[in-house]
């Protein structure tokens, strides 16, 4: 596998601002429930009028949707979920919005004419309190600058409707090659290729899709005459990404004077490219359900060579699938699926266009499951990695293949898996009532053979609670599988009932456990299992948490403004998924600021400038390498109680 891919890929969806900008759904939540928040706040100018008739868009960070592994290999990534955009309004003629249904725990962000040519993106830098209403204040849109252009093709004709996107010229520790490549070839129904020195596939689950409409970057289409204009455009260089189908994406960079309030670019060129044939090699028979993917390459360093793969449709038996709009000399990667659902192989680099490909070799499993006491078992649920040598080892962002189309299942516990690639196999296994199991095995010419021996389920039953030990309903229990780096995988998941009770299943007794739970309103928590999934209900009290109150103030003959975001980090022993995420809050025009249901111990607090400020490239910046804070010190925070500092600056 593509080390270093992969793992960009698991970070990418595993970073709170990067996770939101990739995950953002397309429809509202409704939201009634008492403990959920309202954010209210203002639009403005950069001259100070009001912004009024702009879309909103209240976006959440939730960790549940980039977990990977165990239990969640089971589930089939969420299908249109809309639990990352909690609400959507229009500015009124004063420019103010009301945005509800946001979780008091959470990392929020304001989308702006997200998809359209003002698109862009804010901080909401306060956190919310639980069933109340946060003034957010005023939110500042950037003057920026206008910019013009039309799009020709090389007879000098106009091309209407090409897609024209502005997006900041910026490097971030994300790969800046990948990024680019991203940013030109990437679409909804794109499927990321990459190779040598190992295969990876990553075709984005339904629920984001929608990234193309929710970008945050000014976004316009060219009129009939081939003419655009994106105002407003605040991002210092910027790049003006082109592209239109059967046509080479274009990107054009300039850094206009920080004066300039507007930019012309003048005619821009797109050209057709050239067209890549495939043939199969003869006599290599190719199914007819098999999906083929192909696109133009980028060589990124020791990343390997990566591709955005556009579908060429069937392969005829004996015939080609052509690859147009690809830049003259550029290498192109192709991905083989012999059948729906099936594991795919990355092909390639090649270069020309024409180009003869040789399917790999593929080779069969026969699968035997048995359970503790060694009886067959046919109910058996599979999930498999993927490790030959042009093979993508899983199916999207952490996911295991699901291949249950290619299971026969004959009976007496045994199964049968066709045409996979050649090379090592993992299979994960479970049934009800069981717990799960593993094993790696080789495939090839000849059937491989493997035997698998499902451990005795531990079910493990808790009930949630309170500060007074009142039942919590709807509390999150994840099961936590332990390493020797700390808190792995979730391996299981569950909701409290009515009573506060929930049952964790497919657990085994030989398995080191801990268990996250999570309620609005309070703190969430790592709690160890001591019994190791015994007998008696596991009992879990959530506290409150402590609650900061704060002042600013001016250290004589100062004359600095009071004002400012508070950022608040845990600093004690890493535990829940939580404690990994800052917590916001505004310092009011007399200097105060608050926070409620904080983790008692310790937390590192950080004066900055207003957060809310930031566009999406600096908002990105700060995330990554988070610059010198005003002020800094330790604050230790005490279950039911209230700690005061007081700044000084």
């Amino acid at each position: 596998m593509n080390r270093s891919l992969a793992r960009t890929a698991r970070t990418a969806t595993r970073s709170p601002l990067l996770a939101a900008l990739l995950a953002v759904a397309t429809a509202p939540l409704a939201a009634a429930d008492e403990s959920l928040a309202t954010f209210r706040g203002r639009l403005v100018e950069a001259d100070g009028q009001p912004a009024a008739h702009l879309a909103v868009t209240l976006i959440e960070y939730r960790s549940e949707l980039t977990a990977t592994f165990g239990e969640d290999a089971f589930d089939d990534l969420p299908a249109d979920s809309t639990e990352l955009l909690r609400a959507t309004a229009r500015t009124d003629a004063d420019g103010r919005f009301e945005l509800a249904g946001a979780s008091a725990e959470r990392l929020h962000l304001l989308g702006i004419e997200l998809g359209a040519a003002r698109a862009t993106l804010r901080l909401i830098d306060q956190s919310p309190t639980r069933g109340g209403v946060t003034d957010l204040g005023d939110f500042s849109l950037a003057a920026g600058i206008t910019l013009r252009g039309r799009v020709v093709d090389r007879e000098k004709r106009p091309l209407a409707g090409v897609r024209v996107r502005a997006l900041p010229a910026f490097a971030l520790p994300l790969l800046p090659a990948l990024l680019d490549l991203a940013l030109r070839e990437q679409r909804p129904d794109r499927p990321f290729l990459a190779a040598a020195p190992g295969a990876v596939f990553l075709e984005r689950p339904r629920w984001a899709a929608s990234l193309e409409a929710a970008l945050p970057l000014p976004t316009t289409a060219s009129a009939p005459d081939g003419s655009f204009e994106l105002p407003h455009v605040a991002f210092g260089r910027i790049t003006l990404s082109l592209d239109h189908a059967g046509f080479v994406a274009a990107s054009h960079t300039v850094a206009p004077p920080a004066d300039a309030i507007q930019h012309d670019f003048g005619e821009l060129l797109l050209a057709p490219g050239a067209t890549v044939r495939f043939q199969l090699r003869a006599g290599d028979p190719l199914p007819i359900d098999a999906r083929v993917h192909a696109g133009p390459a980028e060589r990124l360093g020791e990343l390997g060579v990566a591709a955005f793969g556009r579908e060429l449709g069937a392969w005829p038996a004996g015939g080609e699938v052509a690859l147009d709009a690809v830049p003259i000399g550029a290498e192109t990667l192709l991905s083989l699926q012999r059948h729906a659902g099936g594991p795919v192989q990355v092909l390639g680099p090649f270069a020309g266009d024409r180009v003869e490909v040789a399917l790999p070799p593929v080779g069969d499993v026969e699968l035997q499951v048995r359970d503790a006491s060694g009886a067959p078992r046919d109910d058996g649920e599979f999930r498999f990695m993927v490790l030959g040598e042009t093979a993508a080892p899983l199916r999207g962002f952490g996911q295991p293949w699901n291949l249950d189309p290619l299971v026969q299942r004959e009976g007496e516990g045994r199964y049968r898996l066709r045409d996979l690639p050649q090379g090592d196999l993992m299979v994960l296994a479970r049934a009800p009532g069981s717990g799960f199991a593993s094993k790696v095995t080789r495939v090839a010419a000849e059937p491989a053979r493997l035997e698998l021996a499902l451990p005795v389920e531990v079910p493990r039953r808790l009930q949630v609670v309170g500060p007074a030990g009142e039942p919590l309903v709807g509390a999150e229990v994840t099961a936590l599988s332990t390493t020797s780096r700390g808190i792995g995988d979730p391996i299981g998941f569950a909701l409290t009932d009515a009573t506060g009770h929930a049952t964790l299943h497919h657990l085994q007794r030989d398995l080191t456990l801990v268990v996250r739970v999570a309620h609005r309103g309070h703190c969430a928590l790592v709690h160890a299992d001591p019994a190791q999934g015994g007998a008696e209900t596991l009992r879990v009290e959530l506290p409150r948490g402590g609650r900061l109150e704060g002042r600013l103030v001016r250290a004589a003959e100062s004359s600095a403004a009071l004002e400012g975001t508070v950022a608040l980090r845990w600093s004690g022993p890493a535990g829940a998924p939580e404690d990994q995420l800052p917590r916001f809050a505004i310092v009011q025009s007399d200097g105060t600021f608050a926070l409620p249901h904080l983790r008692p111990g310790p937390w590192q607090l950080d004066l900055h400038p207003r957060l809310a400020r930031l566009g999406p490239a600096e908002l990105a910046a700060w995330f990554t390498a988070p610059p010198r804070p005003l002020l800094r010190q330790t604050v230790h925070l005490v279950e039911g109680e209230t700690t005061h500092v007081e700044l000084s600056r």
